[in-house]
């Protein structure tokens, strides 16, 4: 095992174990939940609150994900008390003292405070709060995480808060429908016209045999959402119905919009086209990207803080909060404001940096861990620039002289927080960024200070 010191040659000298928090796991003995109108009842456990959802437990070892709005007002004083109890245990155990106990598969021993490295750099640009963690091999070496869940409150960041990270959403995405390919659910051939029959005569014609992995190359014609028009905007938000239905509408609401390239010729970055492309998984499995997400992805990875949309509650800074602009003109944002919900398979994911390197150290190469997920030939296709565009599938694929080898990578931002995922396979390295404001300069500057060493 490599000592972390000859791999963060920071002037940091002082180590820490890592309390990585359970993410409001909470496995309860099982009771019975009734539905808002008193029509249904279900007996099951209590496994998790994520925002306006619980996870349920039934006794067959099924997962049920229930809006709050659909339980009894007596089941919902339930969870608000659990609530309020979890909060308590929060704040009595959080990470300013070593950790007794950890789940997660990366080795924690000797790990290096990256909070020297983080400080200067979170003043410079002026950030609320920034946080980092660094892996070589199956070790976490390094973690920091510095300043206020929100400007002007007292409230500090933890290393096992929970940031929002935007686009970093797509390899994880690219990974879960890599993942139905390999059980056979979907190809990566499967087209629009094969996913959604009923939808031929109501999109454009352009699309009708545009493939999933069109969409995950960026290569389907779709217009960049980047500059999308305000009434496009508008529809996207008044979609109705269960998550798998929204998405659903989003999917006919895109696929009529005039295409910017013919299909297969031109990379251009849009974010709806992963949106498209997890709705072709949900079509073909009747599940929901987010419970196909938490899953296959966030559970057998132990990446217990994953979830989706703002990860603070409206009522408590019990999470970092994004803020608007930067400088003189920073402001909070509204701690529910993010990307519509039907958008998470593009920019939706939260959860923490250590937990982000969890998912990037599957990444590194194709070891025991990520066999267990993805079969050696999709591992590969993720992660490789087939077309020559500097783009996997989900991953951005460069080579800097400053790196050995290739830089798999991504960044996100919902124009409130920022994240960058580093992946340097020939260095056996992984780095994590991430902030609770929009500064691509500041994530750029800690990723220097660490991969230029």
């Amino acid at each position: 095992m490599l000592n972390c010191g000859k791999v963060i040659s920071f002037a940091i000298v002082a180590f820490v174990c890592i309390c990585v928090v359970a993410a409001q796991d909470i496995g309860e003995l099982s009771r019975t939940w009734t539905s808002a109108d008193g029509s249904f009842t279900v007996d099951a456990e209590l496994i998790d609150i994520r925002g306006r959802t619980i996870r349920l437990r039934k006794s067959d070892g099924d997962t049920i994900t229930v809006p709050l709005t659909k339980i009894s007002e007596s089941d919902r004083e339930y969870v608000r008390n659990r609530q309020d109890e979890m909060r308590q245990d929060s704040k009595r155990n959080r990470d300013r003292r070593p950790a007794t106990a950890n789940t997660s598969p990366l080795v924690q021993r000797n790990v290096a405070s990256l909070n020297a490295l983080l400080e200067p750099v979170r003043q410079k640009y002026g950030i609320p709060a920034l946080a980092a963690a660094v892996v070589q091999g199956n070790q976490i070496v390094g973690v920091g995480a510095v300043g206020v869940r929100q400007m002007d409150s007292a409230e500090e960041v933890t290393v096992a808060d929970k940031f929002h990270h935007g686009s970093i959403s797509k390899p994880m995405t690219s990974m879960l429908l890599g993942m139905l390919v390999d059980r056979g659910k979907l190809n990566w051939n499967t087209t629009v016209a094969q996913a959604f029959p009923e939808l031929i005569d109501k999109i454009r014609p352009e699309y009708v045999n545009a493939t999933l992995e069109h969409f995950l190359l960026h290569r389907s014609g779709l217009p960049s959402d980047r500059r999308q028009s305000p009434e496009l905007s508008a529809a996207i938000r008044e979609v109705k119905g269960n998550i798998v239905e929204q998405r659903k509408e989003m999917v006919e609401i895109v696929l009529k919009q005039p295409p910017v390239a013919p299909l297969g010729a031109q990379h251009v970055y849009a974010n709806f086209g992963f949106c498209v492309a997890a709705a072709m998984a949900e079509a073909a499995t009747g599940q929901s990207w987010e419970d196909m997400m938490s899953e296959m992805i966030f559970k057998p990875l132990k990446m217990e803080t994953a979830g989706f949309g703002p990860p603070s509650s409206p009522d408590e800074i019990d999470q970092p909060r994004g803020h608007i602009g930067l400088g003189a003109e920073m402001k909070p944002a509204s701690p529910t404001a993010d990307n519509a919900p039907c958008m998470g398979p593009s920019s939706r994911v939260h959860c923490s940096v250590t937990d982000l390197a969890l998912f990037g150290q599957v990444h590194l190469q194709y070891g025991p861990v990520t066999s267990k997920l993805v079969s050696r030939p999709t591992f590969v296709r993720l992660h490789t620039d087939q077309l020559k565009q500097n783009y996997g599938l989900g991953w951005t694929i460069t080579n800097p002289e400053w790196v050995p080898g290739e830089l798999h990578w991504h960044t996100g931002t919902n124009g409130m927080n920022y994240s960058g995922l580093y992946v340097v396979p020939a260095r056996n390295m992984v780095v994590v960024v991430a902030m609770n404001a929009k500064s691509s300069e500041a994530c750029t500057e800690v990723r220097d200070l660490i991969l230029r060493l």
